[in-house]
């Protein structure tokens, strides 16, 4: 019997959640404060765990659908807010960042990051305020998902601190300014099997800024169409070879 967590994380879009161990759900220090969050949290927690009432006889007797419709939405609302909470964990870190580096999350859409890989964020720890972007630590800047069956999926579940706090954790995630055409370092899971994990040199290109030129000419930074706010793009350790056009 496939359990409710595994069930929700299999849903079409939502593979950018992990599936939560039940012992970090069932210690209730992790979950403090989120019972004035979520509407009826106790038949949420119930049915996250799958621990569900029955009659004595086995067979559900008197279910109230509209009632059961609510409660899979407080599990479904709960179980972002405990996902948020799981992944700024040492294991929830560990184990994402494995994910970063398998792109299972893809790369930065902007050509001059190189390819760096992205991770999952939020705009708000709140549900249903902002759909999930994709951060990328080279740049420093958020994306919309690539794919349309993640645009409707919620940031909260990842929330403000996980993605910093990921790379913060893990700088090796982040390619120099200078790559140099070095293969990133693998980080894995101590339980990731050597079949499963992917051994292949992934090249990183050399970081660089988008120069604007008109027949060969660089446009002028005062110019209206000029490029203003390029200084938003320069990084400390940049040469002037580096912001030229790769």
């Amino acid at each position: 019997m496939v359990s409710w967590i595994s069930w929700f994380c299999s849903l079409p879009g939502h593979s950018y959640f992990v599936e939560v161990p039940e012992y970090f759900i069932e210690d209730d220090f992790n979950l403090a404060g989120l019972s004035g969050m979520v509407n009826y949290y106790e038949e949420a927690l119930d049915m996250i765990l799958d621990l569900e009432d029955a009659s004595e006889d086995g067979i559900e007797k008197n279910v109230d659908y509209d009632h059961m419709k609510q409660v899979e939405q407080s599990a479904e609302v709960l179980y972002k807010l405990i996902h948020q909470r799981f992944l700024i964990t040492k294991q929830g870190l560990h184990f994402m960042a494995s994910r970063c580096q398998d792109l299972e999350f893809g790369i930065c859409p902007r050509w001059h990051c190189g390819g760096c890989c992205v991770a999952p964020c939020g705009l708000s720890n709140e549900v249903d305020v902002a759909k999930v972007k994709l951060y990328c630590p080279r740049c420093n800047d958020v994306y919309e998902p690539t794919e349309n069956k993640y645009l409707e999926v919620d940031g909260a579940a990842f929330g403000t601190t996980f993605a910093t706090l990921l790379f913060e954790s893990f700088p090796e995630l982040v390619p120099p300014l200078k790559s140099n055409g070095i293969a990133m370092q693998k980080i894995y899971d101590s339980d990731t099997s050597d079949e499963s994990r992917n051994t292949s040199p992934r090249y990183i290109r050399d970081y660089g800024i988008y120069e604007m030129r008109v027949y060969g000419f660089k446009v002028n930074i005062r110019s209206p169409f000029g490029p203003r706010m390029q200084w938003l793009r320069y990084k400390i350790g940049m040469d002037e070879k580096t912001l030229q056009l790769q």
